[in-house]
């Protein structure tokens, strides 16, 4: 299962100031940082088959890397900490399909039950692209208490249809360890920075977004 706290700033220039202050530098452990440029196309059948039931259905081109093909099952969220099941499949293909992940996934610990009970309603439906976020990340490895968790530094933004909106959020993900630890950390960057607690991800973000233009 993936946690992660996630944090809004209203300027990308507060967000990387992070990276310069004493008391951030403080979790980072000794590791190459990395800066990734990512355009990620989100998909579903014409009749959302993967929304109805609250999954998420990525393909992640990242320059020089095969792509990366994703599926995401929420499993709650409170206070901008984010719990999902998820499954990963690295190929060379542009265009989800449900057939070749269900084989060449890696599964995990995640239920694989879940993972079926998303996708096989849908190996013989047409899927869609819905939106696209383009954004680059900052990546850095982070330890505090007893866990190590990865620290990324979001800047791009969300297209969904006719509209776009800014991506601009740091990411602590648990890689191991406790959940209460990267809690105390996002309470630490709270409270010295100017950001907060961002229940929605990206995916819910353009959701309102094309439901918006919709209605218009």
């Amino acid at each position: 299962m993936e946690t992660e706290l996630k944090l809004r700033f209203e300027q990308s220039t507060h967000l990387m100031a992070v990276l310069d202050e004493p008391w951030f530098k403080e979790f980072l452990l000794p590791d190459e940082s990395g800066v990734l440029r990512f355009r990620n196309r989100y998909f579903d059948t014409k009749d959302y088959k993967f929304r109805s039931k609250k999954a998420v259905v990525r393909v992640r081109e990242v320059e020089d890397h095969p792509y990366i093909h994703t599926v995401k099952t929420s499993a709650g969220h409170a206070d901008g900490l984010h719990q999902r099941f998820e499954w990963n499949c690295e190929c060379d293909q542009d265009e989800f399909d449900p057939v070749f992940f269900l084989s060449h996934t890696s599964l995990g610990s995640d239920p694989v039950s879940i993972l079926e009970s998303v996708l096989e309603p849908a190996v013989h439906d047409e899927f869609i692209c819905l939106f696209e976020t383009v954004f680059t990340r900052t990546r850095m490895l982070g330890g505090y208490g007893n866990s190590i968790f990865e620290i990324a530094l979001d800047v791009g933004e969300i297209i969904a249809g006719n509209k776009r909106e800014p991506i601009c959020e740091m990411e602590i993900e648990l890689i191991e360890g406790d959940v209460r630890d990267i809690i105390a950390v996002g309470e630490m960057v709270q409270s010295h920075c100017s950001c907060v607690p961002e229940n929605m991800s990206k995916f819910s973000r353009a959701i309102v977004m094309l439901e918006a233009e919709t209605s218009e």
